[in-house]
């Protein structure tokens, strides 16, 4: 198995490829991961540059979609290695900045009516709402059975 060392307090050679970037962590598309090694340690290097490579892949779960878009279109992406000594468990987390999506204005939004949507154990209720909120005309309902297995309720049992 293998056991990668994380160093405190050294800091990473900066990517010649994108200047102002660290490229301390890269990760590939396929879920390939390298550590550029600090000067140090770079006898340990078992690829070019000065690089550790895993032998071990990596996927995230959440937001993974999202995280290969990102790899795909070249954007910055930060990655931190932490060990979990409870379950001896190292782990990579990625992190990035989303864009911000702007905010309709409430008067916008209100100009030409809303929908309401009131959640209950099970059905939704959907009513049309007029431009200061009051319900337009009878709910539409939207029935629902929570019961059973999970394939069940995701309609795949």
């Amino acid at each position: 198995m293998s056991q990668i060392v994380i160093v405190e307090g050294v800091d990473a050679v900066p990517a010649t490829a994108h200047p102002g970037v660290d490229d301390a962590i890269c990760v590939t598309p396929d879920g390939e991961v390298s550590v550029r090694l600090p000067a140090p340690l770079a006898h340990l290097a078992n690829a070019p540059h000065g690089r550790y490579v895993l032998t071990c892949r990596v996927r995230f779960a959440h937001r993974g979609a999202e995280w290969a878009d990102r790899i795909r279109a070249d954007r910055a992406v930060a990655y931190r290695i932490h060990h979990d000594t409870g379950r001896d468990r190292w782990y990579l987390t990625a992190s990035w900045q989303r864009p911000a999506i702007p905010a309709v204005p409430l008067e916008t939004a209100r100009a030409r009516g809303i929908v309401g949507v009131d959640t209950n154990t099970d059905h939704l209720a959907a009513y049309r709402l007029d431009t200061h909120g009051n319900p337009v005309g009878a709910p539409m309902r939207f029935g629902y059975d929570l019961s059973g297995t999970a394939d069940h309720r995701l309609g795949t049992g």
